[in-house]
């Protein structure tokens, strides 16, 4: 049993597919600009992040969660698409303004903590004002319960967003 109490015998294939059906779902409700986008959804195992998006020079995205995902409510994972596609929004916009930034860019995030932290909380708040507020809270709840560090907005600030019990 997985900490949101549903069972981890999901195939690959089959987290995968609801995967696919997550993100149209997430991209229709809060992200129609990304609708002609290109999004691959893979797995991973190891312990580099929990989920992450990858930019192809041609356009596409990949995004990877993590295998441990395959425990989690749909809430959650709607939570990580809809981070990540705040992402790919971002990375856009950034792309079609200054070209050339890309590398200063990861470099930044890459060596630079407090940028990096700031410019995850943007992130986070881009999916707070598509209205992904309960999702948002959902995974960041979700990975502070598996001990995962977390750089957007703390789940004190996201406390008016988790669901009645």
């Amino acid at each position: 049993m997985s900490p949101s109490g549903t069972s981890t015998d999901k195939t690959d294939e089959a987290f995968l597919e609801e995967l696919v059906t997550l993100c149209d779902e997430v991209i229709t409700q809060g992200f129609p600009e990304l609708t002609t986008t290109t999004i691959y959804l893979d797995l991973k195992d190891d312990d580099d992040g929990s989920i992450q998006v990858e930019a192809y020079e041609d356009g596409d995205y990949l995004i990877t969660f993590r295998r441990l995902f395959k425990q989690a409510p749909p809430t959650v994972l709607h939570g990580g698409l809809a981070h990540e596609m705040s992402h790919i929004v971002r990375d856009t916009r950034r792309r079609k303004k200054r070209p050339s930034s890309e590398q200063l860019f990861l470099q930044r995030y890459d060596h630079d903590l407090a940028y990096t932290k700031r410019y995850e909380r943007r992130i986070d708040r881009e999916a707070l004002r598509r209205g992904f507020g309960k999702e948002i809270y959902a995974i960041n709840h979700y990975l502070q319960t598996l001990g995962i560090p977390q750089q957007g907005i703390s789940i004190q600030e996201l406390e008016h967003y988790k669901p009645a019990a």
